[in-house]
């Protein structure tokens, strides 16, 4: 039974790896379909609240246990910057992006039913941060879902929490630095805007040669 689950588990991370090496060569190949200026939220907004977290709520002290609390609360808000970018997206003109968020999201809902099946399997099995973590994240899956309806609870709340941090960002990058990160971002996705405007008028131009 042993040697099983541990070849499933070699398998299951290897998959995993290779799959997730493939995404991001995707994003690479494709970066030129990157839509900036609907990706807005703000990393910071999710890791030094999970920090936080993790130092509190470790089971011990030890930096491993530290490490991998941190790693079940980033998990639970790993897929907001998605979530974040298709809400912006009303119109869900790229399927490739809303399949992607679609597939990751149903993936992890998995994980309750590993919880369930360990908990009916070993009545005394508790792992509070997992259960926690995988909690906030099937909230947020379930109310992307119900976007789709125009049911949402949490899109107005996302968006406008993500507003605010962007606007906070931005005033204390014009103190600082003086210039903000996100006119950068804006001025670079019209770039990208006007050449694939170029491009086209180009390939217009060689039909009607």
């Amino acid at each position: 039974m042993e040697e099983t689950q541990a070849f499933y588990l070699v398998f299951f991370k290897i998959t995993y790896i290779v799959t997730s090496i493939i995404v991001l060569a995707i994003f690479y190949k494709l970066e030129a379909t990157y839509e900036r200026q609907k990706d807005t939220c703000s990393l910071a907004v999710i890791l030094i609240p999970c920090c936080v977290s993790a130092v509190l709520l470790a089971k011990t002290s030890q930096i491993t246990d530290i490490f991998w609390t941190f790693s079940q609360f980033c998990e639970g808000f790993a897929m907001v910057p998605q979530y974040v970018f298709c809400y912006r997206d009303r119109m869900a003109k790229d399927l490739g992006v809303t399949f992607y968020v679609l597939s990751m999201g149903a993936y992890r809902c998995f994980y309750a039913a590993n919880w369930i099946y360990k908990k009916v399997q070993m009545p005394r099995y508790s792992d509070f941060q997992s259960w926690l973590g995988g909690l906030i994240e099937i909230l947020f899956f379930a109310d992307y879902l119900l976007s789709f309806t125009g049911l949402s609870l949490l899109r107005s709340m996302v968006l406008k929490v993500d507003e605010k941090i962007n606007e906070f960002k931005d005033k204390v990058e014009m103190k600082v630095l003086g210039s903000s990160s996100s006119v950068a971002r804006e001025s670079q996705a019209a770039g990208t805007e006007l050449r694939q405007r170029r491009k086209a008028d180009e390939a217009e131009e060689d039909i009607d040669i």
